[in-house]
């Protein structure tokens, strides 16, 4: 399926627009790839133990086999080695399918809002 795209990839590969979360266990930015200029989501994941790098690996292989129209689209990983931040070892990144109208969470409330903002307007007039 072609996820050995980004399999050599390194961090300094892409360009970091905007850094949409960041906590102890990881990031999640908005980056464009420099040698096709397209925008991705880079999701980083900081591995502290054995344990969290068997998840990390199983998130991947879940990622690979999902192919669906809903469904986020993976487009491949890469491990980097150095040291990093919260005693990680290194990290997984994740190329991930950038979706402009943001994540179903921000369109749920976004919706919800608009109903509420209907309801509320339909009485008057």
């Amino acid at each position: 399926m072609g996820f050995e795209k980004f399999a050599a990839s390194t961090v300094k590969d892409f360009i970091v627009l905007d850094e949409i979360f960041r906590n102890q266990a990881g990031s999640i930015a908005k980056v464009q790839f420099k040698y096709d200029q397209k925008l991705y989501v880079l999701k980083e994941i900081a591995i502290t133990e054995s344990k969290s790098r068997k998840n990390a690996i199983n998130e991947v292989t879940l990622l690979q086999q999902l192919h669906h129209p809903n469904v986020i689209r993976f487009y491949g990983h890469f491990w980097d080695e150095s040291p990093r931040r919260g005693g990680a070892t290194q990290s997984l990144f994740m190329v991930l399918e950038y979706c402009e109208c943001g994540d179903l969470g921000r369109l749920v409330a976004a919706r919800r809002l608009m109903l509420q903002q209907q309801g509320t307007g339909a009485g008057t007039g």
